[in-house]
């Protein structure tokens, strides 16, 4: 296959219609998810794929949803168990974490410090884990910072301010819905969209191919 993304987005929506579907706990459907973003990055270094970005939380969620306590201690034990088995380390991935980080506790913030530094000299694909993102209000704070450095409001000066600086080629949204989310909205400014009808813990290899193969059938014109 000629044409490869370098840099994958992915909106992994359908975990509460799944466990809902399944009459599974949120635990259970929490620890399959993670099995499953687990697979993706597999699925990307397949194939040769530079970075992915994984919105894992957005702040719209993080504020609405009754459960996100629960959510977080999972997560945060999760990182513990992948700081044990060294997953990151082995595959050679760097990892990052953005998004809000106020509103995390201490002891999460510590976990993801310690992937993100044992990772740091990783030279293989990049992973950016997004947790309570809020796409409107990064590009928001990167208008501020140009104007209190009082720097010129270009794109080249927004592009290299935002949090992830280089565009989105694929996104791919799981759970089959036809939106963003307030997903990387200036990074997705060209990037192709797929749209999966499967919900995310039913997303395999044989549909990530299907993303891949719609990406490299696309001529891109980066306009209208």
């Amino acid at each position: 296959m000629s044409k490869i993304p370098y840099h994958i987005g992915l909106i992994p929506d359908g975990n509460r219609r799944f466990t809902k579907k399944n009459k599974y706990s949120k635990l259970y459907t929490i620890n399959y998810g993670w099995k499953k973003v687990r697979n993706f990055i597999n699925f990307c270094i397949d194939y040769n794929i530079g970075m992915v970005s994984i919105y894992l939380i957005s702040t719209e969620n993080f504020k609405k949803r009754t459960d996100i306590i629960f959510m977080l201690n999972q997560l945060e034990r999760i990182l513990k168990e992948e700081l044990k088995e060294k997953y990151f380390e082995n595959k050679n991935i760097k990892v990052n974490f953005f998004g809000n980080r106020k509103s995390l506790s201490k002891s999460l913030l510590n976990q993801m410090k310690k992937i993100e530094n044992k990772t740091n000299n990783n030279n293989g694909m990049k992973v950016n884990l997004l947790l309570d993102y809020d796409s409107k209000e990064e590009i928001i704070n990167v208008v501020n910072k140009l104007i209190k450095l009082k720097k010129k409001l270009i794109k080249k000066n927004i592009d290299k301010n935002m949090l992830i600086d280089k565009p989105l080629d694929l996104i791919i949204r799981t759970g089959g819905y036809s939106r963003l989310s307030n997903f990387m909205l200036w990074n997705a400014s060209y990037s192709e969209i797929f749209i999966s009808k499967k919900l995310f813990p039913e997303f395999n290899k044989r549909e990530f191919k299907k993303a891949i193969v719609f990406f490299s059938k696309i001529k891109r014109n980066f306009g209208i």
